[in-house]
């Protein structure tokens, strides 16, 4: 606009100017039509009234009902009247917000009221308390080295075997302040044979069938990292119980390779850490522990030693989808390593190693996928 100014001032004082000046002026006008609209774009951007560039749109900010129903009301107040019901998961688009209060748009009715804070979720942000029970289904293959100073026939051997799994996982966590998190988690493990361990001597062979179960319980202490993953950092303290159960295992003629039913205990520390939010609709999780303090017991009579001493670590890494709301689908990577040794000769064994030193490392894989619900 002020280009414009200047030039109908420039015509006034140079009433006198030859045409042929004009024509040149005008063709210069029209070959530099482009830098008259940048310039007119460059005045804009100094305020002028008569040349205002529209402004990009601001992003929405939206919520979610996290209550399992609630109603929008009239003003920022108990007291306001009830203008629109929501149930938990419908999207609400932020309008404006007062302390403890938004005022916020249903993006399916167009409805408007007002909402308490503490009945929304955002995306990034982290609920006070949350409750998941998940469900999974998959498979495991393990594997056992063993090796020891007998001569006996069972006094080295390596052994692989699969068995179908089903894990069930409850994990609670509340916040605590405004950075940190406590909470706890309690896992169940079952797995079965599918068909077992191969055994094979020259007179026979057989399958062993066998059967897991490991439960896993912690407390956990983390740290809010307040981002929009809503990342989180934990420590675990718990305790790890492994029962290896062999079928048939006092009868020879089917356990052909002596295997003894095992337990494996012991306290567990361990790190955490998880962000549920990488984008809308996709979390991870990662948790590693170990057993500080472990024991590994077997079937009496079957002992690989007099004295045994146990380590042990898992680790997993967990990926979600967020199918609904309150429901996920995710799938899930589980590894496990043991290490047992034992001391001294086990009196009256029947395992016929003949050795006094022995040592047996345990590994496993898992893939499962799983469901995963909210409260």
């Amino acid at each position: 606009m002020k280009a414009h100014k200047a030039k109908k001032h420039h015509v006034e004082e140079e009433a006198d100017s030859d045409e042929d000046a004009d024509s040149d002026d005008s063709d210069a006008d029209s070959d530099d039509g482009d830098s008259d609209d940048e310039q007119a774009s460059a005045d804009c951007d100094e305020d002028d009234e008569d040349c205002e560039q529209a402004a990009p749109a601001p992003k929405e900010r939206v919520v979610q009902v996290a209550v399992a129903k609630t109603k929008l009301r009239s003003k920022p107040s108990k007291k306001g009247k009830s203008v629109h019901k929501v149930k938990k998961g419908v999207a609400l688009v932020v309008v404006d917000e007062q302390k403890g209060w938004m005022l916020v748009e249903d993006k399916d009715s167009g409805e408007q009221g007002w909402i308490k804070k503490s009945e929304v979720w955002e995306p990034g942000a982290r609920k006070p308390r949350t409750i998941d029970v998940t469900a999974r289904l998959g498979f495991e293959r393990m594997a056992q080295v063993f090796r020891s100073d007998g001569t006996g026939a069972l006094s080295g051997y390596n052994i692989a075997a699969a068995s179908a799994q089903v894990s069930l996982k409850v994990d609670y966590i509340q916040t605590y302040k405004a950075n940190y998190l406590l909470g706890a988690d309690v896992r169940y493990d079952y797995g079965k044979s599918t068909p077992g361990i191969r055994y094979q001597t020259d007179a026979a062979a057989a399958d062993i069938p066998y059967q897991t179960h490991d439960v896993q319980a912690a407390a956990l202490a983390g740290y809010d990292l307040h981002n929009k993953m809503g990342a989180a950092a934990y420590a675990r303290l718990g305790y790890h119980y492994n029962m290896f159960q062999v079928a048939n295992v006092g009868d020879f003629t089917k356990n052909l390779a002596h295997l003894p039913s095992e337990t494996l205990a012991g306290v567990t520390v361990g790190i955490q850490a998880e962000a549920p939010h990488i984008n809308e609709k996709i979390g991870a999780q990662l948790v590693a522990d170990y057993m500080v303090m472990g024991k590994r017991a077997q079937t009496k009579g079957l002992e690989d030693g007099q004295v045994s001493s146990a380590k042990a670590a898992w680790a997993s890494l967990q990926v979600t989808y967020q199918w609904k709301p309150d429901m996920s689908l995710d799938v899930g990577y589980q590894y496990e390593y043991a290490k047992t040794e034992w001391t001294g000769a086990a009196p009256a064994s029947m395992r016929g190693t003949n050795s006094t030193e022995a040592a047996r490392k345990d590994t496993s894989h898992a893939l499962l996928l799983g469901l995963v619900k909210t409260w």
